[in-house]
Parts: structure tokens; C-alpha cells; sequence
């Protein structure tokens, strides 16, 4: 596989996975497709997939995000948290649109709602203080400079 081109790779894993014709298998496509940066072949292989499963409005909306289309995202987030309350990356994505609209307080009671179920997760910690630094709340300015300063170092440890 060391000599085989990325359109010759990319046309092998689409052969492999259409053998599994499963939504799963679909979703793996546009995830690849979106990290290589091809939005529209996404958004054709999204048209063919269930919307009765909540990540098709997931992987919609990340298209959404990518456009720059906030508030069609935040609809999309929603719904794919309604079908599926446990699915906590939807609820952190609305989260980030929220706050690209500047929806401050609702991002900020998604994010709290996120660490209350998980707070040991770093991404849900570090969007909450670059929240607060974005709305200029400084009330836990320390603890917040204490932790990202502890993240920092153990990240270059």
C-alpha cells in the first residue's frame, strides 16, 4: 500500500465499504470525505442516508459548520440530541455555533450540562474557559489559568 495514490486509496475504501451497505459504513465515507476536504462528494453520500438515524443530522450539520451556516447547524445539532440524548458531541457542536452567534449563555448551559456528566473531559473544559474569556468572565480566572497552564505542561511532558 506504500506506492498506491490517495484517489486510488479512496476508491479502494469506497469498494470495501459498499460491500457494508449499513448507514454506519456511510457515515465512515463522509467522515473521511469531510477530512480530506471534499464537502460536496459528503453532502452526496449524506442525501443517500437514513434520516431516521440521528447521526445523518449530525454529519449534515458538521457540512453546515464547514459553510460557516450557524443557525441551520444549531437545528441540525438539535435534532440529532433529540433523537439521541446520550450523543454529547452534537450537544459540544451546538455549543461552538451557539457561540459563533453569540448565543453566549446557551453555549455556556450546554457546556456546564457536559461537564456536569463528564468533568474530566479536556475539550469540554478548555471551550468553557475560552468561553468565559470570550464574554470576558473572569470570576475563576486562576483556577482557569491554573488548569490550562497544568494541561499545557502535560501535553509538552
Amino acid at each position: 500500500f506504500d506506492n498506491v495514490l490517495p484517489n486510488q486509496a479512496l476508491e479502494n475504501y469506497f469498494c470495501a465499504v459498499k460491500q457494508d451497505d449499513s448507514n454506519n459504513a456511510k457515515f465512515r465515507i463522509v467522515e473521511l470525505l469531510q477530512n480530506l476536504e471534499m464537502w460536496q462528494l459528503g453532502t452526496d453520500f449524506l442525501a443517500k442516508t437514513s434520516k431516521t438515524y440521528y447521526k445523518t443530522y449530525y454529519f449534515i450539520a458538521l457540512q453546515m459548520v464547514h459553510f460557516q451556516k450557524y443557525k441551520e447547524a444549531i437545528a441540525l445539532f438539535t435534532k440529532a440530541s433529540e433523537m439521541n440524548p446520550y450523543f454529547r458531541a452534537a450537544k459540544f457542536h451546538k455549543a461552538e455555533c451557539l457561540t459563533q452567534i453569540q448565543h453566549f449563555e446557551e453555549a455556556r448551559s450546554i457546556y456546564s450540562s457536559l461537564l456536569a456528566f463528564d468533568m474530566n473531559n479536556q475539550l469540554f473544559k478548555m471551550s468553557m474557559i475560552q468561553l468565559h474569556q470570550v464574554i470576558g468572565d473572569f470570576s475563576n480566572y486562576q483556577l482557569e489559568s491554573n488548569y490550562v497552564i497544568t494541561a499545557v505542561d502535560r501535553y509538552i511532558h
